[in-house]
């Protein structure tokens, strides 16, 4: 199921919650797979999604999924939630997906994932807000594998290194695994460019275990600063 669907059916088990898998959609269903909750069946298009009988789709597949599978939802009249918010750096996809959502009375939901506090934001984004600062600061390996490798190099950092600067729309396109969080904090606040807002994410890799997000907002009525912590989840340091 990946990782981050791995650890989602795990916390579900642990805490007892009233939910049931139905189904993982795989690219094939005929190959066996390990660790799978039992009674789920596994599906590999999005057309058979309706005969699941499930109320919430959850993707967590990369956003090439999100379009394909979030107009299966709405077609089979299912909530959806997104985890690779960075496919809305497409605006158009972004305004299918409501539009379809409207039209079938379900909602698409966008989790703040490992952002605390994301409801002041939203609530921010009610009045202008002068800019909005977010930098992303990760471990070094949580960056390998990405255009990060050609603007620093990643094995010999010692400390904070600012490597990208840019709005959230460009990092969360250059930086579709890490920057989702860039994506979820536009969309909070007042949208892309906002009300004379201005988006700067400012990746940051560096050498410590931890992941965090702290999140500046500036307006005439409004200043704070926020900042979560997180441990990236095991198989998965992005």
């Amino acid at each position: 199921m990946g990782a981050i669907g791995t650890r989602l059916a795990q916390l579900l088990r642990q805490t007892g919650a009233p939910v049931r898998i139905a189904a993982v959609a795989v690219r094939d269903a005929q190959t066996p797979r390990d660790g799978l909750p039992e009674g789920v069946a596994l599906i590999d298009s999005p057309e058979a999604l309706a005969a699941t009988g499930a109320s919430l789709v959850v993707e967590a597949a990369g956003r090439g999924s999100v379009g394909i599978w979030g107009r299966a939802a709405f077609a089979a009249e299912m909530d959806y939630a997104v985890s690779s918010t960075s496919a809305f750096v497409d605006e158009a996809l972004l305004a299918e997906l409501l539009s379809l959502a409207r039209a079938k009375g379900r909602q698409l939901l966008i989790p703040p994932g490992a952002l605390g506090g994301i409801d002041a934001l939203a609530a921010a984004g009610r009045l202008p807000i002068a800019s909005v600062e977010h930098r992303i600061v990760k471990p070094a390996q949580a960056w390998k594998g990405t255009p990060a490798a050609d603007l620093v190099d990643l094995d010999a950092l010692s400390g904070p290194t600012v490597f990208f600067s840019a709005s959230a729309r460009e990092a969360a396109d250059a930086f579709p695994q890490n920057a989702n969080v860039a994506v979820i904090t536009a969309l909070a606040g007042s949208g892309w460019t906002g009300r004379g807002s201005r988006w700067l994410p400012i990746p940051m890799p560096c050498s410590t275990a931890t992941k965090s997000a702290p999140r500046a907002i500036s307006a005439k009525w409004i200043s704070p600063l926020k900042t979560a912590r997180s441990r990236p989840i095991q198989n998965h340091p992005r």
